[in-house]
């Protein structure tokens, strides 16, 4: 790991360049403030996290990150993991899986990459395997305005393929059968609202 930090009066702009392996994502995340962000939290995430890390940003005078300071590129493999109440896993499942307890999701590895721009973050696309439900996802996610994210996910439930050891008969099987095609967007009283995506399959087949 190397960085530096510029100090200058209340704030101080810093950069940090980082290769971390093995570090509970919890812990991680709690130390560096959520990185701003409102969801998902500390409280939300379990793992060990592997990652790439380049980013600079602003902290005030009692260590505290500054809001919508972060720019750069955080690349992650999350193993041995688990989402715990993610409000926004549970907003899918109330379109798709009523049935299914969505407070406790685990999965054995979910890598992706994220860029950072102050208040927006572009997901790139990436896939998430769980145990109770599997989606493709990529878009921006805004602290603020500006949430746009797309998500494809099967009604398969990946139960069903527990005892195939064939990854490629694995993939083969993810997107088969009803795929919804979701869009996560600002709501009016401010929190994330999933909706059908309409436009998904013209997108497609442009």
């Amino acid at each position: 790991m190397n960085g530096t930090v510029v100090q200058s009066g209340s704030t101080n702009k810093f950069t940090l360049n980082t290769q971390i392996s093995n570090v509970n994502i919890q812990n991680f995340f709690y130390s560096f403030d959520n990185f701003g962000l409102k969801s998902p939290t500390s409280k939300n995430l379990r793992g060990f996290l592997f990652s790439k890390t380049n980013i600079s940003g602003s902290i005030n005078d009692q260590g505290k990150l500054l809001p919508n300071s972060l720019y750069g590129t955080v690349v992650f493999d999350l193993k041995k993991g688990a989402l715990l109440s993610f409000d926004a896993i549970k907003s899918v499942g109330k379109f798709a899986f009523p049935f299914r307890d969505l407070d406790n999701i685990v999965f054995n590895n979910l890598n992706g990459k994220f860029d950072i721009r102050g208040q927006k973050v572009t997901i790139n696309p990436m896939q998430i395997n769980t145990s109770l439900i599997n989606m493709d996802i990529a878009g921006v996610y805004s602290m603020s305005k500006g949430t746009n994210i797309t998500l494809d996910v099967p009604l398969r439930n990946p139960k069903k393929d527990e005892e195939i050891t064939d990854k490629k008969e694995i993939r083969a099987r993810r997107m088969k059968g009803i795929v919804l095609h979701l869009l996560a967007t600002d709501g009016e009283d401010g929190k994330i609202k999933i909706k059908l995506n309409n436009n998904r399959d013209k997108e497609k087949t442009k």
